[in-house]
């Protein structure tokens, strides 16, 4: 197995790469929301996040790590993905009154 660093977005884009320098190309891109997550019955240390087409498997060094990154996914996966995550809020007028 690997060693890759994880990243969750706002948008809930859940994202691995090689090292953690912030200017790496991703290796993987995976939306959360709408996903089942969960902790592995057989290994406390592992996170799985289950698609339609694959099941993603994420194996930490510990089980406070594996809990925390859980916590985080768990809570994205509850959430709607965005359509458009980029969007500026700045553009949006207010009714007059």
């Amino acid at each position: 197995m690997e060693e890759r660093y994880l990243k969750v977005g706002q948008d809930g884009l859940l994202s691995w790469y090689k090292t953690e320098k912030a200017d790496d190309a991703s290796l993987g891109t995976l939306q959360l929301g709408g996903r089942n997550v969960h902790i592995s019955p057989e290994d406390d240390c592992e996170m799985r996040v289950v698609t339609s087409d694959r099941t993603y498997v994420f194996k930490f060094s510990d089980k406070d790590t594996a809990t925390q990154w859980y916590n985080i996914s768990h809570w994205h996966s509850l959430r709607k993905p965005l359509n458009n995550p980029a969007k500026s809020v700045r553009r949006h007028t207010l009714p007059s009154k």
